[in-house]
């Protein structure tokens, strides 16, 4: 057996989480520079919100197909291609705002840099192209070559959806995190507000808001110990009941400032829950099905989330900052009440033969970590 390289000292690796982590970097810059720009042409909250769920609508629209097209396609073309389509994009978006001369154009070039430096460090990554379990063209007598048959996206889709289906633990967790994101993916709108009754201008809603990446930094740090204190399932209790009881203390009267407290404990808690579950994929899913699980564990996690800033904007809009951030927080905590009544959620431990059916509809058994 070829001996498994350390990740600190896998060069391929390295290169990709350094990707990674710079588009995501611009990303997030993206994404909080939205609701700021919408309001500032608007200064309508709803509009704001609405913005927002568009985006995770066309994220939605597409992710079925894209996981089919991941097992079909070469990895490694695709990656790049897709990541420098995202830097044009951006590109394009920053010269529509520049051209209407709107101030918070740069966060949108430092997104459009990003994408283009994840591009160069992916190609550079050489990431495997095809499954290694992916059958093989054969060969007949006569020298003609055959391929394997392709099956339609339609079944291929249905056949992972099926997969997941059987898994009892790993659809109530879905379901529990469909939720999440649908209220956990409300409160941004509502938080800008709420700092914008208490006097915040732009540079302190920013400020407020480096508390997720405070708390996202320190949570990523602190992920592996956190992963070893409770299985997959009650840590996704532990996570929701913490959102909801630092959203709702968002809200509590201790100036413009304040709101960054609650919100590092907000983003402590989630990285570990992202490190538990892609073991618990890498664990239970073929390789040959990795794209398409990960598409429908996508859209099933954020099937609701076009929703959260919709409903985050009105919430603000009818009922003003703080008061849209208490109903959010205690409508987490009556979700992670509900989803502990589950006893196929609680006992979930990401085991693959604990979940289930453990024979996949390829035939091949889900991988273990090596």
């Amino acid at each position: 057996m070829t001996d498994i390289v350390p990740l600190r000292e896998n060069a391929r690796f390295q290169l990709l989480w350094v990707g990674s982590a710079v588009s995501q970097l611009g990303s997030e810059l993206t994404r909080l520079a939205m609701p700021l720009l919408v309001l500032a042409l608007t200064g309508s909250p709803g509009a704001a919100g609405i913005v927002a769920g568009a985006r995770t609508v066309a994220f939605l629209a597409v992710q079925m197909p894209a996981g089919v097209w991941v097992d079909r396609w070469d990895r490694r073309r695709t990656l790049i291609t897709a990541q420098g389509l995202q830097a044009a994009v951006s590109a394009l978006l920053t010269a529509l705002i520049i051209t209407g001369h709107v101030q918070v154009w740069q966060p949108f070039v430092v997104d459009t840099i990003t994408f283009l430096a994840a591009t160069l460090f992916y190609a550079c990554a050489k990431v495997p192209r095809r499954p290694a379990d992916e059958p093989q063209a054969s060969v007949r007598d006569d020298g003609e070559e055959l391929r394997p048959i392709r099956r339609s996206m339609r079944r291929e889709a249905a056949e992972a959806i099926a997969w997941l289906w059987r898994r009892h633990g790993l659809r109530e967790v879905t379901a529990a995190v469909m939720v999440l994101n649908l209220l956990g993916g409300a409160f941004l709108i509502p938080l800008i507000v709420l700092v914008g009754e208490r006097g915040g201008d732009a540079r302190i809603t920013g400020a407020v808001l480096a508390g997720l990446g405070i708390g996202g930094l320190a949570g990523a740090l602190l992920s592996g110990r956190i992963s070893r204190l409770l299985p997959p399932g009650r840590l996704l209790l532990a996570v929701v009941t913490v959102f909801g009881v630092a959203l709702a203390a968002t809200a509590l009267p201790w100036g413009a400032w304040w709101p960054m407290v609650p919100l590092v404990f907000i983003t402590l808690s989630t990285p570990s829950l992202n490190v538990v579950m892609n073991v618990v994929v890498a664990r239970m899913v073929p390789e040959a099905m990795l794209g398409r699980m990960g598409a429908v564990l996508s859209m099933g996690g954020m099937a609701l989330k076009p929703l959260g800033p919709v409903l985050g904007g009105a919430a603000a809009a009818a009922l003003g900052g703080a008061a849209a951030l208490i109903v959010l927080g205690g409508l987490l905590c009556l979700t992670a009440a509900a989803a502990a009544l589950s006893p196929q959620l609680r006992h979930f431990t990401g085991e693959a033969s604990a979940a289930g059916d453990d024979t996949s509809t390829d035939g091949n058994a889900p991988h273990a970590p090596a």
